[in-house]
Formats: structure tokens, sequence, C-alpha cells
């Protein structure tokens, strides 16, 4: 009986160590789970470090509501370059970063206008970075994200990921990680897009998208110019399109199912056009309660879809063209279709760009109604019962 004794007390033992020893293990980890690069007064770069917060990780104490404050620290140091900053975090706090599980890197307003050619170094140069992760622009300064509140877990760079993964099923931001960017980046029109983030208070917002020439922003673009660009990219599923026609100011809205765009640019006596062909589906949203829903109406929705998508289309491309920066992505697409044409275009192909047009050929079909034809507020049921406000009667 002695020696199942000794076993169970040797055992609670080693356990107890073994918790002991994980703690301060955890303790000696700096896990980077965010990285804000924020361009300071004097030309310096400032990166604020996220760090997971050990003492609020624990068992029973993770980032419920509960929980007082984020579940994270943040450190931050300033040098004359980037790679001088992060080479402090090995004296402060002592001990050198994981960025392994860096999900967000978010760069400040001005960094992103003064370049993020050292971040995009960095961030290949690196093995231990993950090429899934989100690249962002925030209005201002990113180091203000430490005042963020994102999401319920008090982790705020988890809760930028959720909010763009919500806005890529949404149909207003395009795939911003780093891969992406640098694939983008490296392409025949060296240039990229990113999403543009703002704090309102306390609470992150979508606010548009950040255009890149090169290395360097040189645009920001609303929410709605910003689906006009992600229309040329075909990044556009999950988009709802409100509807206004037939007199009805907000009849309802669409939601985009699926679509494909294929754009194909000709150069034609020294001028450059794109045509535009898009074929897609569509179902509604919601519908207005005095509206009939039925195949002419469907047919309507269907123009008023098309002409809606056209005109941000139109939107983007000018917006584009203003900036001089071939956000589209036109310029990639003439290297592949038409090789010889590209070579004989890069070298002047701002201007071509500046000065393009765009022939559109738009059939996004409406052919879904999901439960707006059955509303009980719709005038007609699908039985066609006439409604009680129409029959005199009133309903029990």
């Amino acid at each position: 009986m002695k020696r199942p004794l000794l076993l169970v007390l040797s055992t609670v033992c080693c356990a107890f160590l073994s918790g002991c020893w994980g703690q301060q293990e955890l303790g000696q980890m700096s896990i980077v789970i965010g990285t804000g690069l924020d361009l300071a007064q004097d030309g310096q770069t400032s990166v604020s470090a996220f760090v997971v917060n050990p003492t609020l990780m624990r068992s029973g104490q993770g980032g419920g509501p509960s929980t007082p404050g984020p579940g994270y620290v943040t450190h931050t140091a300033t040098g004359a370059s980037l790679q001088e900053a992060l080479s402090k975090y090995l004296i402060t706090p002592y001990r050198e970063f994981d960025f392994s599980h860096n999900a967000v890197t978010v760069f400040g307003e001005d960094y992103a206008r003064h370049g993020v050619a050292d971040a995009f170094d960095f961030v290949e140069r690196l093995p231990e970075t993950r090429k899934d992760q989100l690249l962002l622009v925030m209005v201002g300064h990113a180091s203000s994200l430490k005042e963020a509140n994102a999401g319920v877990e008090k982790l705020t760079p988890r809760g930028l990921q959720e909010l763009i993964r919500h806005s890529n099923l949404s149909g207003l931001a395009y795939d911003s990680s780093e891969l992406n960017a640098v694939n983008q980046v490296l392409s025949p029109s060296h240039a990229f897009v990113l999403p543009l983030i703002k704090l309102e208070g306390s609470e992150i917002e979508l606010a548009g998208s950040a255009v890149f020439d090169h290395n360097k922003m040189v645009k920001e673009l609303d929410l709605m110019q910003s689906r006009g660009v992600l229309w040329w990219l075909n990044q556009s599923a999950g988009t709802v399109l409100p509807i206004s026609s037939r007199g009805f100011p907000k009849e309802g809205t669409v939601r985009i199912r699926d679509t494909t765009t294929t754009v194909h640019p000709v150069i034609t006596h020294g001028h450059l056009t794109m045509f535009v062909t898009m074929r897609g589906n569509a179902a509604l949203e919601s519908v207005h309660p005095g509206v009939r829903v039925n195949s002419r109406y469907l047919e309507d929705t269907s123009k008023s879809c098309n002409q809606e998508i056209q005109k941000e289309m139109d939107a983007a491309l000018a917006e584009s063209q203003q900036a001089r920066v071939d956000a589209l992505q036109i310029g990639t697409r003439l290297y592949r279709q038409h090789p010889r044409s590209w070579q004989n275009a890069q070298s002047h192909w701002q201007d071509l760009l500046a000065h393009a047009s765009a022939s559109y050929d738009i059939q996004v079909q409406v052919i879904r109604t999901g439960l707006a034809q059955n509303s009980p507020f719709s005038v007609d049921s699908s039985k066609q019962v006439p409604h009680p406000s129409e029959s005199g009667g009133t309903s029990q």
C-alpha cells in the first residue's frame, strides 16, 4: 500500500512543479500579437508592440467581459530606422520578442505616406513572421490602438482581424494579407490597396481604403470608391447594394451572390481602352412594403443594380487616374494578355492610364427573392390574397 501512496504523492508534486514552471515560462515569453508603425516628429520610426499579458490569459482570467483592461501590454521603441527601433526590444524589456504570432501590422497615416519599404523588407526577411498577417493603415497614429476597444475578448489585433474578415465578406475590404500585398507591389502595376481604419471614440471602424504607389500611400478612398476598386479586382462577393427606383427612395437592398469580372485592356492609336465584362447573380435582401415582387420588378432591379455597379467602377477609375496610380491592376492585365504591348507602353504607362476610357458590359441578374415575397408586410402574398389594408379588413 505504501508504493501506490508514494506514486500518488510524487505525481502530485511533479504536476505542481510543472505548473509552476509553466507559469514561469509563460511570464518569460514576449508573444507579439500586433504591431503598429508610426513616423515620429523627428523623422524617426516608432514601433508599438502589443504583447500578450500572461496575467490576463490564465485560466479563469481570459479576455472575457469581466476582465478589467486589455488582454495585452504595449511596448514602444523609437529609432532612426525600423531595424534600430526593433533592436531596442532586446534591451527593453530585456528579452527578444516573438513575432511568429503577429496577426496584424498597422501603419500610421504619416508612416504610410512616408513609405513602407523598410516594413516590407523586415517582414519578408524575418522567417518567423506570418505571410497571412493583415496589413492595415490607420487614420492618425497606429499607437492609438492601445486606447481602442475591439471585440469582447479585449484583444485589439483579434478584433481587427474580425473587422476585416467581416468587411471582406460584405464586399467592402480587399484581401490585405502580407502575401497578397507583396505580390501586388511586385506586379507590373506596382500598386496595392490596404484597408483604412479609424478610431471613433474607443471603437475601430472601417473608413475606406489606402492606395499605394510602389511603397508610398498616395490616395485615400471612401467606402463607395473602395467598393468600386473591388469590382475591378473581382473581389465583390457579398456586396449589399441599395435599390432606389420606381418612386421609392429607400426601396430595399440587393446582395451580390457571385460575380466574375474580366478586363481586357487594348491600346489603339496611342489610346488605352478597358473592355469590362461582368456576369453574376444577386438576391433580394429587403424590399419596400409597398412593392410587388414579380418578374418585371426583378428585371428593373437588375438594371438598377448594374447601373450602380458601373457608377462605382467609374468613380474608382477616376480616382486612380487623378492619383496617377494603377490601383486597378490594369497594367498587370495588359502584361499578361499582351506582353508586347506592355513592353512598348510601360515607359509612359501613367500617361496612358490618365487618359484611358472604359467600355462596360455588366449583367448581374437578381434571380432570388428570398423571404421578401412572402413577407407579412407585402401587398400581395404568394396566394394573391389581398392585403388587409386594401380589403378593409383587419388581422386578428
